[in-house]
């Protein structure tokens, strides 16, 4: 007699199907949360990023949008805009079109957790006036406390896209604004996740254009984890055409510039919270009168104009056609000063001895 076989327990099919069923519910229900949490997070993070900026006690924050990258650990916050909330400044503090904020995947194999953000057109406007409310400086708010905010950790990768910065007076007579536009920035290492044994190992280059034609230039090395602040910077802002300064120059000096070259030259070098260094500034063939066009203007102003004419004729390098001067910058971080005596005889020299160049007095390599 042949062996029976073994047979299921009745209802087994019913079980399992009833597990596959529970098995598909259960996932179908992650998902849905899921995609919930994808879809209720950025409104979230929208939120929390406007109160991160309401709670600076003069600025407010306003976002247009924000999206989140969960593959790359980063969220986009788009149409970011700061104002000031006292006085009336028609111009925002701050804004950017994107700000992109992410982990930065290359420092975990240094065994870092460590973040990086790029600003993509940002815009950031300082506005002086006669009347404090209608002023705009960045005083009155934490900015560090609003980074920290925006993302809880140390950045370490730093990039500026398109950006601009503006200095304005809208109550001067003429209105002034000096803008540097097209800046460019990288800077890295700067939570020194890298070359912990080098001095300096943070690098940062800028570029930029100023006043529609001028080029900047700045180079720095610092220390970003010193106790006080240690950095070496050189920068440099070369072929300015000065007669674009002129609403400036009427604002604050009632005098017209009719042409001129300006270029200045920085060096600072700080270490144990104090800092050395100097500032070179050098105009060419300056031309600050111009009677032809000064016939309607009134005597007064004519003749203001023709006195600084006549003293920058007289500090010039005739060989040269250049008037310069080397301020130089000393003292500690808390108690900046330039050194005003040694100013004027570098004038004095420059002028009556020999003309100072363009140029860097030292090198600084900034090489990885």
């Amino acid at each position: 007699m042949a062996a029976s076989e073994e047979r299921p327990a009745p209802g087994w099919r019913t079980r399992a199907a009833r597990v596959g069923r529970g098995t598909l519910l259960a996932l179908a229900a992650l998902l849905a949360v899921l995609v919930a949490a994808r879809a209720v997070a950025p409104v979230l993070l929208e939120r929390q990023v406007e109160r991160i900026f309401d709670e600076q006690e003069e600025y407010d924050g306003r976002v247009a949008d924000v999206d989140l990258a969960l593959w790359r650990g980063a969220y986009r916050i788009e149409g970011l805009e700061v104002t000031r909330q006292t006085g009336e400044v028609p111009v925002p503090f701050f804004r950017v079109d994107a700000v992109d904020l992410s982990v930065e995947w290359k420092a975990l194999l240094h065994g870092r957790v460590v973040g990086e953000i790029e600003l993509v057109r940002p815009q950031l406007n300082f506005v002086a006036a006669r009347d404090k409310a209608a002023e705009q400086s960045g005083e009155g708010a934490d900015w560090r406390e609003a980074v920290a905010g925006l993302f809880p950790v140390q950045i370490n990768h730093f990039v500026v896209r398109e950006g601009e910065v503006h200095f304005r007076n809208f109550q001067s007579e003429p209105p002034v604004d000096l803008w540097l536009e097209d800046i460019a920035i990288t800077a890295r290492n700067l939570s020194n996740v890298r070359d912990r044994e080098q001095r300096r190992p943070a690098r940062a280059e800028a570029r930029a254009r100023a006043l529609g034609g001028g080029e900047l230039e700045a180079l720095l090395r610092a220390d970003p984890l010193a106790p006080a602040p240690d950095f070496e910077l050189q920068a440099s802002l070369r072929d300015v055409d000065v007669a674009r300064l002129n609403d400036f120059f009427r604002a604050y000096g009632s005098f017209d510039v009719q042409r001129g070259n300006l270029t200045v030259v920085l060096e600072v070098d700080a270490r144990d919270g104090r800092f050395e260094g100097y500032v070179k500034p050098l105009l060419r063939e300056l031309d600050v009168l111009d009677t032809a066009q000064e016939e309607d203007l009134n005597p007064v102003v004519v003749l203001w104009e023709s006195f600084v004419g006549t003293l920058a004729e007289a500090l010039e390098n005739q060989p040269e056609d250049q008037l310069a001067t080397r301020i130089p910058l000393s003292g500690s971080i808390d108690d900046p000063a330039a050194g005003i005596v040694e100013t004027l005889v570098t004038l004095l020299r420059n002028a009556y001895v020999e003309a100072l160049r363009p140029r860097y007095e030292r090198a600084l390599d900034l090489a990885d």
